[in-house]
């Protein structure tokens, strides 16, 4: 597949990504020569015509325009678990692979980050820190007004039973809380390992019953019309106490109906860490009545898809995509 120069073999990628990172990634590729060609409008057309691969993230949407500005691609690589930001007609697709994490299991056993800032969050937003770090002045006399309760004996609910999700239960076992997830796709109920975590069918039954509550899950394409899987309605039956975290997908959850149980007492905290507008930019932004909700004084935590930005789990994940890259074109 690649080109050669003298003995050595030359491999084009296309990317709008840091090419200086990049080299610092495939530093370690033996006998090849890796050209990394800028995806702008300066780029040369023979330089696009060489490209075989295209390396993007999440912050560089894949769009239908990619394949006409480099029309030989036979690999687009990222980063992530998800693919929401890759939205190619399924009939120009044809003759694209996606290298990604998708389905790399072992290796995302090693990677800890979002699980941890999800945790993070909702400590936050539980103990109400993020509301008592908005003070202007040091007030011990004001320390009852962010009143909390332990999280010993509480209930975790989790939404999406994956290699998130488990963390996330293995977390609130050792804070001494009752585990309660829902997990579509998969039945974890024999297995030993999982005895102290009690499974439901349905995310209604969790509703009432839970003090946090994870949403987790991916994004499934055959679910899609399905979503969001938390809708206003889920909101009528929880704990006034409740705090939620998204670390998922924007889709998956009502953001708006979420913000108005906040705003109305419903819940009691919500922590964002990705918003429907990522997944949806043409059609969806409620950005502005989010960050209203913030002004406002209410207990809500935004933050830009940090989850998964720990330096070193973000590189050991762009070298991961890069050696399963290798490997399917040394053995296509």
């Amino acid at each position: 597949m690649p080109s050669s120069a003298g003995n050595k073999s030359v491999l084009y990628v296309a990317t709008p990504l840091n090419t200086e990172f990049l080299q610092k990634i495939t530093s370690g590729t033996l006998d090849r020569e890796i050209v990394f060609v800028s995806d702008s409008p300066d780029t040369p057309v023979d330089d696009s015509e060489k490209c075989l691969a295209y390396w993007s993230s999440l912050n560089f949407p894949v769009t239908d325009g990619l394949l006409h500005r480099f029309p030989n691609l036979k690999f687009i690589l990222t980063p992530t678990t998800g693919l929401t930001h890759i939205s190619i007609n399924p009939n120009e697709f044809k003759r694209i692979e996606v290298v990604s994490l998708q389905g790399e299991e072992v290796f995302l056993n090693s990677i800890t980050a979002t699980a941890e800032h999800g945790w993070g969050l909702m400590l936050s937003l539980w103990r109400k820190s993020f509301l008592a770090n908005n003070l202007t002045v040091y007030s011990p006399e004001l320390r009852e007004d962010f009143a909390s309760l332990q999280l010993r004996n509480r209930t975790v609910g989790i939404i999406g039973f994956g290699r998130i999700g488990k963390l996330l239960a293995s977390y609130g076992k050792a804070f001494g809380m009752h585990i309660i997830v829902f997990e579509k796709y998969k039945s974890y109920e024999q297995s030993p390992e999982y005895s102290h975590v009690k499974f439901v069918s349905s995310v209604e039954e969790i509703a009432p019953v839970v003090d946090v509550l994870f949403l987790c899950a991916s994004v499934i394409d055959a679910d899609r019309n399905t979503y969001p899987i938390l809708g206003a309605d889920f909101f009528r039956n929880t704990r006034e106490t409740l705090v939620l975290i998204n670390t998922a997908r924007g889709i998956l959850l009502d953001e708006v109906g979420a913000g108005q149980a906040l705003r109305n007492a419903q819940i009691g905290g919500l922590g964002l860490d990705v918003l429907q507008v990522e997944d949806l930019p043409d059609l969806v932004d409620n950005t502005k009545f989010l960050f209203q909700l913030k002004d406002e004084g209410f207990n809500i935590a935004i933050t830009p898809h940090i989850g998964g930005m720990c330096s070193d789990a973000f590189e050991m994940a762009f070298k991961h995509v890069w050696e399963l890259f290798l490997r399917r074109i040394e053995n296509p």
